[in-house]
Order: structure tokens, then C-alpha cells, then sequence
């Protein structure tokens, strides 16, 4: 479908989702979001953003086809979400999971949060 080469270097799951995408929309936007993946291994960050405004107008579509597309390659195993929007102040924050021959460091351990909230003292009661 179209004119875009898939890369020689993809691993073949890469391969093999970016031919069984259905738009050339779809595929616009695997690129991209994959270029983003590169890059933010190339900072040794395990995560990137996706602007949905910013990944609309690169790929030449409308934002709500955008979230649509996200939300079909989350479903499709492709990006996991790492980290929710916020409101006027970030993008949300994704992960590629597809298998790949990019080097993508491995996201951080949650540290245990039960070990850091202290527990609560014992109250005596003076009954």
C-alpha cells in the first residue's frame, strides 16, 4: 500500500504490523511515532510524547482520527501508555512495545510505594 519502503532494518513484527495497517494514514503515523521511538532512545529515554494536535498535522489528518489511530495501536500491542496527559500541560507519554531493533531502554521500577508510606503508629486506647 503506498509508496513508503518498510525499512530493512525493522524487526519483522515491525514489518509485519506496518503491512497489515489498513490506511496509509495508519502507516503515516507508525512511522512517525517509531521515528519518535529512535529518537528517544537516542536520549536514553525508555518513553516519548505524543501530541495528538502535533501528530495530526505531521501525518495530515483530523485529531480525532489521531486518537483513534493511538488507541488502535495500543489495542495492537504496538505503543503501551506510560504516562496520562495533563490537561494544558503535557502530551501523554507512550512506550513501543512491538519487538524491535532499536536499542529502547527499559522503563524504571516503580519503586514499592507500600515501603515508602509509613504505617500508621498504634493508637492506645486510655479506655
Amino acid at each position: 500500500m503506498g509508496d513508503t519502503i518498510v525499512s530493512a532494518d525493522w524487526h519483522l513484527a515491525e514489518k509485519a504490523f506496518y503491512e497489515n495497517l489498513s490506511t496509509e494514514t495508519k502507516r503515516k503515523a507508525f512511522l512517525v511515532i517509531r521515528g519518535w521511538t529512535e529518537f528517544a532512545a537516542e536520549k536514553k529515554e525508555p518513553d516519548f510524547r505524543i501530541a495528538q494536535k502535533h501528530l495530526a498535522k505531521k501525518i495530515g489528518c483530523e485529531q480525532s482520527s489521531v486518537c483513534d489511530i493511538v488507541t488502535e495501536f495500543r489495542e495492537r500491542g504496538a505503543i503501551q501508555l506510560t504516562a496520562e496527559a495533563l490537561y494544558k500541560q503535557s502530551p501523554a507519554r507512550y512506550r513501543w512495545t512491538l519487538e524491535t531493533t532499536i536499542p529502547v531502554p527499559a522503563m524504571p521500577k516503580e519503586e514499592d510505594q507500600e515501603s515508602e508510606i509509613p504505617e500508621p503508629e498504634e493508637q492506645v486506647s486510655d479506655l
